[in-house]
């Protein structure tokens, strides 16, 4: 009996120590980023720098530049007689990073510039979106957002598309 219960109190002893054991998350955010994004910020295709700026846990700020393409939007019945209108974008945002692990929310606003022949040649809009971090040896990153232009709503030769998805590396 006494060796009954001196293995029960041994076990419940250690799962009440065990429990009490905090298992830190690694917070070895890279905080330099390179991305490729596939649609979103008024660009078909932009590459951008993002940097990462840790306010406390579970709350960073980013900040993010770069520069993309996007073509002018046209419907053409029986083909269009003129090339399309090329332009040059420089997109930039700045979001609050939300979550204390890998997998955050982004909230936040940016803007795009247009370079060319443009009737709006910005646009700006809040972003909402998911983001998973570069956290220690796992230097993947991946975005996806939505974003909706609240100016640049004069323009018909600009296909906005409202989501888009990033890819890139952290270092």
């Amino acid at each position: 009996m006494k060796r009954i219960f001196t293995t029960c109190l041994f076990l419940c002893c250690s799962l009440v120590g065990h429990g009490q054991i905090s298992i830190p998350v690694s917070r070895d955010v890279l905080k330099n980023s390179l991305q490729l994004n596939l649609a979103g910020d008024a660009s078909l295709l932009s590459f951008h720098y993002d940097r990462l700026f840790e306010v406390s846990k579970g709350f960073m700020l980013s900040t993010k530049f770069g520069v993309g393409i996007n073509q002018e939007f046209r419907i053409c019945f029986g083909g269009c007689y003129d090339a399309a209108e090329l332009y040059t974008t420089f997109p930039h945002h700045l979001t609050a990073i939300l979550g204390g692990g890998r997998h955050t929310v982004e909230l936040g606003f940016g803007g795009t510039y247009l370079s060319g022949n443009t009737t709006e040649p910005y646009f700006f809009y809040p972003t909402l979106g998911y983001r998973l971090l570069p956290l220690g040896n796992m230097q993947s990153t991946f975005r996806a957002f939505v974003q909706f232009p609240v100016s640049g709503f004069e323009t018909e030769d600009i296909l906005f598309i409202p989501v888009g998805i990033s890819f890139g590396f952290g270092f």
